[in-house]
């Protein structure tokens, strides 16, 4: 996720330069405040050329003072953006989501409030695991950045959707949503292989109810057999009727009507099967 960063990096600096330089202040009378004013423009600048050569501690340090600024607010705003985007720039994510989180907490309604509400999420995703081809893939490991980066993303879609960050948010939220999804069958498929069904049974039906779209023959096929190895007649036959309607020509139809049968022939009556059956965790 950092090589992404990495490249969006420069456009957000050049695009916070022309901000802070491309609006010219209006004419005052108090040449004192238009001094006081220009002193803060240049300090901005100041900390933008810091950022962008990677200085950042003295980047930090600038921006902080500006971020104190009472008198005009436009720098004090705009400074507050930027230690984000240092602190984001240098790794520091949990400081950098706490800086954007304040910004949108103090300044609500301000034309940025989109900006920060997008790189807020970037803190999360970078710290998603990525996928190296020396070590395991980014599905075997712990999700808890993913699932936090996946919605904040869909907070930001609900929320900005005409957004001109949208498009890019889109596209990370998919990729976050696919990865979701592998991590989910990578489980399921290890519970498979060590004969826990209950775990099975689980992580499928959560796949089916999150990611409908990804439900393919073999996840029913070990759906409608886990449940049967719990002598769960009721479930079992009503996932064996999902998945024939949606695979009229499904491979596992016969054995899986096989085993229905034969469970039938177990628990006529129902009376061993599992009265409220909940995902697993």
């Amino acid at each position: 996720m950092k090589a992404r960063f990495a490249l969006g990096m420069r456009l957000f600096v050049a695009l916070a330069m022309f901000i802070a330089t491309g609006c010219g202040s209006s004419s005052t009378k108090d040449e004192g405040f238009g001094a006081y004013k220009a002193n803060l423009k240049q300090t901005y600048i100041d900390a933008m050329d810091a950022l962008a050569s990677a200085n950042y501690p003295q980047a930090k340090k600038l921006f902080r003072e500006l971020s104190g600024e009472s008198r005009y607010v436009k720098y004090s705003v705009l400074a507050k953006l930027r230690l984000g985007d240092t602190m984001l720039a240098e790794g520091d994510y949990e400081a950098a989501e706490y800086v954007y989180d304040e910004f949108l907490q103090q300044y609500k309604g301000d034309p940025n409030e989109p900006y920060a509400h997008f790189r807020k999420c970037q803190t999360r995703e970078e710290q998603v695991p990525g996928d190296w081809l020396i070590l395991p893939p980014p599905e075997s490991k712990d999700m808890t950045h993913a699932r936090r980066a996946y919605v904040c993303l869909k907070d930001f879609l609900d929320l900005y959707s005409d957004s001109r960050f949208a498009p890019r948010a889109m596209q990370s939220y998919a990729t976050l949503r696919g990865l979701l999804y592998r991590h989910e069958r990578y489980v399921a498929d290890y519970y498979w292989r060590h004969d826990r069904f209950d775990a099975v049974k689980g992580r499928v039906v959560g796949i089916l109810q999150d990611y409908p779209e990804k439900m393919d023959e073999v996840l029913y096929e070990r759906l409608v057999r886990s449940l049967a190895e719990s002598k769960d007649l009721t479930e079992a036959t009503r996932y064996y009727t999902d998945y024939s309607s949606r695979f009229p020509k499904g491979r596992y139809r016969g054995s899986l009507q096989t085993i229905l049968d034969d469970l039938k022939r177990e628990v006529p009556d129902g009376s061993e099967q599992d009265e409220d059956p909940q995902p697993a965790g």
